[in-house]
């Protein structure tokens, strides 16, 4: 998982250096919310397009210049194998909010 975080922090890094000019923000956060553990990373760069939400989770499928299309495809691999799931929001402000969701263990 923390190449899962890493990977969500690189690709947020060069989209906001592909972005405007100018101050910009990352936050990263986590929290337990209904049996859940709940990671997110928001950036402040130019957003995930509507039509490229879904591919942008396919092996390959790149909207960079530079880019290879591997990182986000192996998040969403990585996520899968934990019995988790990731979605692409737009963020408030302007940029992208990524939502990693992983089921807890059960303690008992």
């Amino acid at each position: 998982l923390e190449s899962t975080l890493v990977n969500l922090i690189v690709n947020a890094f060069e989209a906001m250096r592909e972005g405007a000019r100018g101050a910009h923000a990352l936050h990263i956060g986590a929290a337990v919310e209904a049996g859940e553990l709940v990671l997110s990373v928001a950036d402040s760069g130019p957003g995930v397009a509507a039509e490229n939400r879904e591919r942008i989770f396919y092996p390959f499928f790149t909207t960079r210049e530079q880019g290879t299309g591997v990182g986000l495809a192996e998040v969403h691999k990585a996520v899968a194998s934990h019995g988790g799931s990731i979605e692409v929001l737009d963020r408030e402000g302007g940029g992208a909010l990524f939502l990693v969701r992983l089921p807890l263990e059960d303690s008992r």
